[in-house]
């Protein structure tokens, strides 16, 4: 007996045939490419990038990555950044940032496209507020004055206990924020977040970043700033970011405010509400030094993703 197929389902049957015959697996479709991570800090003698490549999803993650070459420059000079291994590449001799001055940077491999991106230094800044020295609580804010040409900072406190060291963390834009008065000559943000901490010493950084480091940090859900998706910040060839930052940091005490009024100091200030939240706290061994300088770690997808700037040398 003649079986009658549809027209219909034919088509179906080799379309699927087709498309089965093309598919490719996740390792052919995929292509590695740099992870590049470098951040130029303002009258540092010494800059550091992170080099890596992206990985997929089953791919095994390479500790050390080995074999790229990294040169920084400006118009006067240029420095090829030394090997160390754990994917480091370092310049100890660096010629100190100055604000509004631009750098290249180029990493070479030779199993993958060249990197390249470039970064303008932020202007200057001074922290107002509190001054070295004193004691603070709660209901304190950090006052700076604006630095002209950054695009936004990056705040953060670090606390040393007997135990551990804890970090809490916030981009900030450099405009208006909704619902606090602007000020065009300074800027200010409440420690309200300073509540979940024990009282002791601790030291408030703050960065001025260039367009490529903020655009990264507000990417990574960090604070109050826009965010973006994009995987590279001021690179083509590759991913990750190439940044520029003037750096200022205060050691004061902190002593908790138990008075009753905290709480209706609080409602009435509105950025607080924005940024009134436990902190996502970092902790490290005590005895580690923090410096600011890229961190990396694999992300769920098997890539490499850059972290908070706060790391141990």
């Amino acid at each position: 007996m003649t079986r009658f197929i549809p027209p219909a389902a034919v088509a179906a049957s080799l379309l699927l045939t087709a498309f089965s015959a093309c598919e490719l697996t996740p390792a052919e479709m995929f292509e590695p490419e740099l992870n590049v991570h470098c951040l130029l800090v303002a009258e540092h003698d010494t800059a550091a990038a992170l080099v890596d490549r992206t990985y997929a999803i089953d791919d095994p993650y390479i500790v050390d990555f080995r074999g790229a070459s990294v040169a920084v420059w400006t118009r006067e000079d240029t420095w090829e950044f030394r090997e160390l291994g754990n994917s480091w590449y370092k310049e100890y001799r660096f010629a100190p940032p100055v604000p509004h001055d631009t750098y290249g940077i180029r990493v070479t491999h030779p199993d993958f496209d060249t990197v390249a991106g470039s970064t303008i230094v932020p202007d200057t800044f001074s922290l107002l507020h509190p001054r070295p020295g004193d004691t603070i609580d709660q209901n304190d804010s950090l006052v700076w004055s604006r630095s002209r040409s950054c695009l936004g900072y990056y705040m953060s406190m670090e606390q040393a206990t007997r135990r551990d060291t804890f970090f809490y963390t916030i981009v900030i834009p450099n405009e208006s924020i909704p619902g606090w008065p602007y000020d065009s000559l300074t800027e200010r943000v409440p420690l309200v977040f300073l509540q979940y901490r024990e009282e002791g010493p601790c030291t408030l950084r703050l960065c001025a970043l260039d367009q490529n480091y903020f655009d990264w940090m507000s990417g990574s859900g960090q604070g109050l700033g826009s965010v973006s998706n994009s995987m590279n910040a001021g690179i083509t060839g590759g991913v990750g970011v190439f940044g520029a930052a003037v750096q200022r940091e205060v050691a004061v005490y902190y002593r908790s405010d138990t008075s009753s009024s905290i709480q209706s100091r609080r409602k009435s200030d509105p950025l607080s509400g924005l940024i009134v939240k436990p902190p996502t706290s970092r902790r490290l061994p005590s005895g580690s030094e923090p410096v600011l300088s890229p961190c990396a770690s694999p992300s769920a997808t098997g890539r490499v993703s850059p972290g908070p700037a706060l790391a141990r040398r």
